[in-house]
């Protein structure tokens, strides 16, 4: 028996429900700006738009925030602006003693019809001393508009053992809570 320990990585806003962008910022010439009428969960999303290469997307930052050799689960949701269905990716840049590395954890085709989940397992791995490390949704297309909400990472669970025996390693002094069985003897 045990208990699970929460090993959620805490995020702030990332679902924007505070009503302001930050800490999501953008890279290239993505826009960002809050959208309060096509959410999937809560209050607000965020609305990509101004994209004119696939890897300008959003971005969250979260250096600092992973333990090489974890497993972590992400999820966003995203939903296109337009109805052509196109490739997205929710894709991390971690940048340590090695330069720039690009990972794609997660893909799925999107429309304009429904909210889809990008979910993945990563574990995390780093080649010295990370500097930056940034979580982004990108789109196979340059030009794509989208939506996106809700973003989620969470660590395996742990379980932390319970000792069910009362005085199971003896420190109350010996044969406290036991009881002898057949032939033997607690003293």
């Amino acid at each position: 028996m045990g208990g699970a320990v929460d090993t959620s990585v805490a995020l702030d806003n990332s679902g924007f429900e505070s009503g302001v962008q930050a800490p999501w910022t953008t890279q290239g010439d993505a826009m960002l700006t809050l959208e309060p009428t096509e959410v999937k969960e809560g209050s607000f999303s965020a609305l990509i738009t101004g994209r004119s290469s696939g890897w300008h997307a959003p971005i969250y930052t979260i250096t600092d925030k992973l333990v090489v050799g974890d497993t972590y689960y992400f999820s966003i949701w995203v939903k296109l602006v337009e109805e052509t269905a196109e490739n997205m990716k929710l894709s991390l840049k971690v940048v340590d003693d090695s330069g720039d590395n690009y990972i794609t954890i997660a893909n799925a085709s999107v429309d304009n019809t429904a909210w889809v989940e990008l979910t993945a397992e990563y574990v995390h791995a780093s080649d010295g001393p990370e500097t930056q490390v940034i979580v982004y949704v990108e789109s196979d297309s340059p030009t794509a508009s989208y939506y996106i909400d809700s973003l989620k990472i969470d660590g395996e669970a742990v379980v932390v053992p319970t000792n069910i025996l009362p005085n199971g390693d003896f420190e109350l002094g010996a044969g406290d809570s036991f009881e002898n069985w057949g032939l033997g003897m607690v003293q």
